[in-house]
C-alpha cells in the first residue's frame, strides 16, 4: 500500500527517523479538506515512541477539524536541521509518516499529552502551573497513530 523510496541509497533507518521525530519542534500536517483540496498546516507536536504516535492540540472547530472529521487519514512531514560535510550544499533529513487521526476522548490521557506539549514548548519556569488542567476542556488533543514511516537524506547540490 505504501510506496518504497525510489532512491534507496537516500533512505535513513527507522532509528534515525524516530530521533528526528523526537527532537524536532514542528512539522507539516497534511489532510484532505471537505472540498477535495489538500490542506497542509505547520503544527507543533509531541512524539510518543512507545505508542508509535504523534499528538497535537487543536481548537475544537475550524478547517483542520472539518478535514479530520471528513477523512481521518493524514500524513505528517518533519525536516531535520541542515548539516554540512565538505561543501556549501547542505544535507537535509526528512521524515514522512502516514496514519489516522482521532480525538483523544479520555480526559486523563488528553491531559497527559497536553502537559507533554506544554513541557516541550514552554520553559518549565515560565509554564503556568495548572494551565493544562484549566485548558484541557477547551481544546482537542489529537492522536495520529503511525501506520507507516519513512525518511531520507537529500544532498541539496
Amino acid at each position: 500500500m505504501f510506496r518504497l523510496l525510489k532512491r534507496e541509497n537516500q533512505q535513513i533507518d527507522s532509528a534515525k527517523c524516530r530521533l528526528i521525530l523526537g527532537n524536532e519542534k514542528r512539522g507539516v500536517l497534511a489532510l484532505e479538506g471537505r472540498d477535495g483540496y489538500p490542506y497542509a498546516l505547520p503544527i507543533d507536536y509531541v512524539y510518543d515512541e512507545q505508542k508509535n504516535a504523534l499528538y497535537f492540540h487543536s481548537a475544537r472547530e475550524g478547517h483542520k477539524m472539518d478535514a479530520i472529521m471528513h477523512n481521518d487519514h493524514a500524513s505528517f512531514c518533519v525536516m531535520g536541521p541542515d548539516t554540512f560535510k565538505d561543501s556549501w550544499a547542505p544535507f537535509v533529513d526528512s521524515v514522512i509518516v502516514f496514519g489516522k487521526i482521532h480525538i483523544v476522548t479520555d480526559r486523563n490521557a488528553a491531559l497527559k499529552q497536553l502537559k507533554a506539549i506544554g513541557k516541550k514548548y514552554f520553559p518549565i519556569d515560565e509554564y503556568p502551573e495548572g494551565s493544562a488542567e484549566k485548558n484541557v476542556g477547551r481544546v482537542y488533543i489529537l492522536c495520529m497513530e503511525i501506520d507507516h514511516m519513512t525518511g531520507k537524506t537529500v544532498h541539496e547540490k
